[in-house]
């Protein structure tokens, strides 16, 4: 019964209809008290929901839900600390997601929405190191590059920025915002009296 509900889920999500799936996750909820695998599984995909459908107060109350009874689950703080991050509470959001790091070191998008985080709350030499990070770990996560971008655009390192918006927008060339962070790099790159960062610190 609980595979059955799991397939269900994944239909469900696959066919855009998130009141099924929904209704489908509080199911499995009730069914799988003592199958910590499917629990857990379902305070992620509900969490994932909720966060996706704007709702984050539900997104929080599954979250710490899930952390309850699973305490070192990595995607769980990084649900958290991406929850955090929409409402823009960088400090809680840090701490979460410094721990899903710190519990899955290996995964470039816990890194990415570290270092993102860190910067929006001003630690922009902590930040740029963990956007790095994240490119080292999986040098095709367009946003983490893009990220990575928008980082370096915003220190006025103009050349080194272009050179990841080009590479996220080769591998993402339709993303809206991406294509954004590529058409700013390359305005200012072509600017008569652009500057790099050393040159303004050598005069």
């Amino acid at each position: 019964m609980v595979d059955h509900l799991v397939e269900k889920v994944e239909t469900a999500c696959a066919g855009n209809q998130p009141r099924l799936a929904l209704d489908t996750l509080l199911r499995l909820l009730r069914r799988s008290r003592h199958n910590s695998a499917a629990r857990r599984y379902a305070l992620c995909q509900l969490a994932d929901l909720h966060l996706a459908l704007g709702d984050l107060r539900r997104a929080l109350a599954a979250i710490r839900w899930g952390l309850r009874l699973f305490p070192r689950h990595d995607y769980l703080h990084y649900l958290l600390g991406y929850a955090h991050s929409r409402r823009e509470r960088w400090k809680p959001a840090g701490r979460a997601l410094a721990r899903a790091c710190l519990l899955n070191p290996q995964n470039s998008e816990y890194h990415r929405a570290l270092g993102w985080c860190l910067y929006r709350r001003g630690w922009h030499r902590a930040g740029e190191e963990a956007l790095r990070r994240a490119v080292s770990l999986s040098p095709t996560h367009a946003w983490a590059l893009a990220d990575l971008a928008v980082c370096l655009l915003r220190e006025w390192r103009v050349e080194e920025a272009l050179k990841y918006a080009r590479a996220a927008a080769r591998l993402r060339p339709s993303e809206p915002q991406i294509l954004e962070v590529l058409r700013t790099a390359s305005r200012l790159a072509s600017r008569p009296g652009h500057r790099t960062a050393l040159q303004r610190t050598e005069e």
